[in-house]
């Protein structure tokens, strides 16, 4: 049997104690039983929405403020112009597009897309994303490390006509490395 010399062993516990009992920033789900608009809405000029709606969270996430939810961001393709190309042709050209991503009520993001996701998308499926900051920037908590996120990621399934026949939201959350 190989034994750890006194100072490895109190590292070792140090590391373990220090792990353990020292992130009290992910205490519960941010999304109770989210749900998604079971059809799209026109949002104007080409461009149609989408609704998340959720109950507050448990534990911290239940004390998160608006501005944590409002700091929600989607990835953005700077070089082609449009916010996230869903699908694109041959030639690169975007043919559907996650449009944009808005905090519009107490627990409610709307989502746009390009009308052309529809017919894109038809006797498919396609997915976005809202990614959230670390919850420390946002309530009083701690944890060691770099920052953590939280994404909430929605699935629709169409039909053959382009009406939505399904949908999964789950959340994940990413921890910083230590």
């Amino acid at each position: 049997m190989i034994r750890p010399k006194p100072p490895t062993l109190l590292l070792i516990s140090i590391a373990a104690f220090y792990s353990a009992g020292c992130d009290t920033c992910n205490d519960g789900l941010t999304f109770i039983n989210p749900t998604l608009s079971p059809e799209f809405s026109d949002a104007g000029e080409g461009l149609i929405s989408l609704t998340i709606e959720w109950e507050t969270g448990e534990g911290l996430a239940a004390e998160l403020p608006d501005a944590y939810f409002e700091a929600a961001e989607f990835q953005r393709d700077e070089s082609s112009g449009w916010d996230i190309c869903l699908a694109e042709d041959d030639a690169g050209l975007c043919l559907a597009a996650y449009e944009s991503l808005d905090y519009s009520d107490t627990n409610q993001y709307t989502a746009t897309f390009t009308e052309s996701v529809i017919n894109v998308f038809a006797g498919s499926d396609f997915s976005f994303s809202a990614n959230l900051p670390d919850r420390r920037q946002h309530v009083d908590c701690r944890h060691p490390g770099a920052d953590d996120s939280t994404t909430l990621t929605a699935t629709v399934t169409l039909d053959e006509a382009g009406a939505i026949i399904d949908s999964t939201i789950f959340e994940r959350v990413d921890l910083g490395p230590i």
